[in-house]
């Protein structure tokens, strides 16, 4: 595999691009507001506004993660690209909690496969998605669980909590703690349904 060297032609056409731009229509976000950033979870917006990178100005969101104190700077022109996005709503929410209330759907793929579909589910950040994957790979009864699984089956039910906490102002504990119980639920009723 070749290495490409970068160039600053490269990084000035890069910043070019996104200096100056506003965020996408439909696409505003508020200093104080509380965002979903695929890769990291919720966040809350620090600043909009123009900031100076390598000599350009460039329009940034800049997005503060409490749990891992992390701060994400985002060109507005990326937003798009990113993912970032506003916090879902209670339809969003209801949606989630009746994928939770579903069946598991079991996958014959080997391992590797299903290792990075359920990665790239969690990274899109996407309340459907993250519903799927803790559904997906919550600890059933009589079935064994890898170490890989209940990694991805924590990560994508903390992102979920994380969510469903900012949208009912509720603490996080909190809302794992009621999905869970959705999940214990669900599967009460699937065993019942099945005599």
């Amino acid at each position: 595999m070749v290495a490409k060297q970068i160039t600053q032609a490269m990084v000035d056409r890069a910043f070019q691009r996104t200096s100056s731009k506003a965020a996408p229509a439909g696409r505003e976000f508020r200093r104080g507001e509380f965002v979903v950033y695929p890769t990291h979870g919720v966040g809350r917006v620090e600043s909009v506004g123009v900031e100076e990178l390598g000599g350009y100005r460039v329009s940034t969101i800049r997005v503060f993660f409490v749990e891992t104190s992390l701060t994400v700077r985002i060109p507005a022109a990326t937003v798009c690209a990113t993912g970032l996005r506003k916090l879902a709503t209670t339809g969003e929410l209801d949606e989630a909690i009746e994928i939770l209330r579903g069946r598991p759907r079991a996958s014959r793929a080997i391992w590797r496969k299903r290792s990075d579909e359920y990665q790239l589910r969690i990274n899109s950040g996407l309340l459907p998605a993250l519903a799927g994957v803790v559904r997906d790979l919550q600890d059933v009864p009589g079935r064994d669980t890898s170490y890989s699984q209940r990694n991805f089956y924590t990560l994508a039910i903390e992102r979920m909590a994380e969510e469903f906490a900012a949208v009912q102002g509720t603490d996080k504990i909190v809302a794992l703690e009621s999905l869970e119980q959705v999940l214990r639920d669900g599967w009460t009723q699937l065993a019942e349904a099945s005599l």
